[in-house]
């Protein structure tokens, strides 16, 4: 397989409904994604693959793990974070997961604490289409909303923003932290404000549809758009900053 070579980059798109799945481990525990969204957990699922170079790589650099051991179910901090591992190889078992033998990078299971997974046959194939895994490693967060992120495989402190992210839209009072952008919503006079802004960062507010709702460009200084007329709901904000780079923040608005 070479999906992460010659496939492009297709994958669910941000602000997308996550498609639930039940899944048997490979210590034999069953996990339900939507009883952890129930429970108000903050899900990150990391599908990669045994023979992937540059899934290991990322492996070897521990952020998912450290997420987890810090903020995970038993972690030392928030506890409110879920990680799963799905490794998507068809017909991989122990030996390759443990870089025993087969066409493997290494022992994936060394400095794993979350629960991983080895999906075969029809369940294999139902789970990747529905999640549009046509490449690897590909990391998503799903908030208990069921609204779907498409983190990639940034370090620890960029994946936990996520789950601040996820945490504030239950709050539309609160300041929401993207980057270097400051944002709120601000239910009393129905616009969504931005503290400080860089002059040239262009806004856009989108439903989770993915449909326009309203844009516009910063000119330095505080600034504000209005959202008069919305209907409640979860709001997605993307701010592309004046060399072209963008970040996406989240709000709800009752």
């Amino acid at each position: 397989m070479l999906l992460a070579t010659t496939i492009l980059n297709a994958q669910l798109t941000d602000g997308s409904i996550a498609p639930d799945f039940t899944l048997q481990d490979i210590d034999g525990n069953t996990h339900q994604l939507y009883n952890y969204l129930n429970e108000g957990k903050i899900v990150f699922i990391d599908f990669w693959a045994a023979h992937c170079p540059s899934c290991w790589s990322y492996h070897l650099q521990e952020h998912i793990e450290n997420l987890f051991l810090q903020h995970g179910i038993s972690g030392s901090e928030s506890q409110d974070v879920i990680v799963l591992g799905i490794e998507v190889d068809a017909g991989n078992g122990l030996n390759e997961l443990q870089g025993v033998s087969g066409n493997t990078q290494g022992n994936w299971l060394a400095g794993i604490s979350y629960p991983v997974f080895n999906p075969e046959g029809a369940e294999r194939t139902v789970l990747l289409n529905n999640w549009e895994v046509n490449y690897y490693p590909l990391v998503y967060c799903i908030c208990p909303d069921g609204s779907v992120t498409v983190t990639g495989t940034q370090t620890k402190e960029v994946l936990y923003e996520e789950v601040i992210l996820c945490n504030a839209s239950v709050n539309v009072e609160s300041e929401v932290h993207v980057q270097d952008i400051i944002f709120n919503f601000s239910p009393q006079t129905s616009t969504l404000q931005l503290n400080e802004s860089s002059q040239g960062t262009h806004v856009e507010v989108h439903d989770l549809t993915g449909q326009l709702i309203t844009e516009g460009t910063t000119s330095g200084g505080k600034f504000s758009l209005s959202l008069s007329g919305i209907s409640s709901g979860i709001y997605f904000c993307r701010f592309t900053d004046a060399g072209g780079k963008s970040f996406t923040g989240k709000f709800f608005k009752e």
